[in-house]
């Protein structure tokens, strides 16, 4: 199962896909990934745009409700970072000739999903995970269900029932500066204490910063004539 959802993943997502699209979005379309298998012949909705027409039914959705950002920590403490809460709302609607009848295959619609979500370790786990980027979620807060009936179509002729399906998942996000202007040199100007700064040459000492840490330009044997012994 995890080989065949990174597949379907690859192929609908490509590589560094969130430095364009946000980690919300990239989850709803491995949400969808993991049912699209399922619900093979649904026409797929990411919008609620356009109405439906009634030869689209069957119909499986996903829409990005909402999202809200609290703080990770204090607020006014460190960088900026996000724990998001984002709702996602899973639609399920089919033809309704029989209401009993639709209500069953609609509830069997739901179990399906449940089970192709949060069964699916490659889709749920949070390191190492088979969804585009690593992109990962903690959990899901809340999630609710309910059924709608009614009518498509341009005179309301078809009558349908519906499974809406809404969750609040949850992941963090750091905002750390993007630091383009690192400090690369020191420059350091001082006179040994006990002399006069006044008629003494002072000591110049150049740090030059590396990936190995601060490097001084200079060797001990500089501080000979000061200090006799440098430490």
């Amino acid at each position: 199962m995890r080989a065949k959802l990174s597949m379907l993943n690859a192929l609908v997502l490509p590589p560094g896909i969130t430095q364009t699209q946000s980690y919300t979005w990239v989850l709803r379309e491995c949400f969808l990934a993991a049912l699209e298998k399922q619900f093979a012949g649904f026409t797929i909705r990411r919008t609620d745009y356009k109405p439906i027409l009634p030869a689209q039914l069957p119909v499986l959705a996903a829409y990005i409700v909402n999202e809200r950002m609290t703080p990770d920590g204090d607020a006014n403490a460190g960088d900026i970072r996000f724990i998001h809460n984002f709702q996602i709302g899973f639609s399920i609607i089919i033809a309704n000739n029989d209401p009993d009848l639709a209500e069953q295959k609609l509830d069997a619609a739901w179990w399906i999903m449940m089970n192709a979500l949060w069964r699916n370790d490659a889709l749920t786990r949070m390191f190492g995970t088979g969804n585009p980027d690593s992109t990962a979620f903690e959990g899901v807060v809340v999630g609710e269900r309910r059924m709608v009936y009614g009518n498509v179509g341009k005179t309301n002729e078809t009558p349908v029932a519906e499974l809406q399906y809404e969750i609040n998942v949850t992941y963090r996000t750091p905002w750390d500066p993007v630091i383009t202007d690192w400090l690369q040199k020191l420059v350091v100007t001082f006179v040994l204490d006990g002399l006069d700064p006044a008629v003494t040459e002072p000591v110049i000492v150049d740090y030059e910063f590396t990936n190995n840490g601060p490097m001084a330009a200079y060797e001990a044997s500089d501080f000979a004539t000061f200090a006799g012994t440098v430490s």
